[in-house]
């Protein structure tokens, strides 16, 4: 089994490419780490969806991950990295063998994966998908926080047509008298991100300035 070694990780319950990282966030500074090759499919799977591996991994990976600590090193239970060649995905799983947390990795240190697991062959994980997570793979971090809140905000003026009817021209430069499809549309803009969802955030902050 392949390690590296030295790796900065960023564990969140779902997966942020390394751009997204936070600077509240948790960072931890792992001195070593193995490293499995899969395919690119079972990667795209594995990130995007809640996933429960087989024991024969479990068993494998067992008390191989340490990290850093304040006076000296500690053992991670399941922990290790997949690759495809190209992209790398840290994983951390309980004794279940789900995934608890996943990080990506930085620029620097993804291409160091890559670079050790280049000639090892690919292998096909055993797992079982427990459920698709909520993220969608277009959305960002950002977006993914302030959805809850743009739902309330929104919830809060459904009654309120003079202000739909303002918001919704903003978005869609067009009339519409019904209520309900206007409030709608707008909630539907906020679920599933597109252009919109800033002018409906701004929106909202304006609201409360006032």
């Amino acid at each position: 089994m392949n390690y590296i070694y030295d790796v900065i990780l960023n564990f969140q319950n779902m997966y942020y490419d390394f751009f997204e990282w936070n600077d509240t966030d948790e960072i931890t500074h792992i001195r070593k780490i193995p490293i499995i090759k899969t395919t690119s499919n079972q990667i795209k799977i594995i990130i995007n969806n809640k996933i429960k591996f087989e024991k024969t991994l479990l068993n494998k990976i067992n008390d191989k991950t340490e990290k850093f600590t304040k006076n000296s090193c500690k053992k991670i239970k399941y922990c290790f990295i997949i690759t495809d060649g190209n992209h790398a995905v840290a994983l951390k799983l309980n004794k279940e063998g789900i995934i608890d947390k996943k990080s990506s990795l930085q620029l620097e240190e993804n291409e160091d994966v890559i670079n050790i697991s280049s000639k090892e062959k690919q292998i096909t994980l055993e797992y079982e998908i427990i459920k698709k997570e909520e993220k969608s793979q277009f959305e960002t971090r950002f977006e993914i926080n302030n959805k809850k809140e743009l739902l309330q905000s929104l919830k809060e003026i459904k009654d309120d047509k003079e202000k739909l009817n303002y918001l919704y021209l903003e978005c869609f430069n067009e009339d519409e008298k019904n209520k309900e499809n206007m409030y709608n549309k707008i909630k539907k803009e906020i679920l599933e991100p597109h252009n919109n969802f800033y002018k409906i955030l701004n929106f909202f902050k304006l609201l409360k300035q006032k």
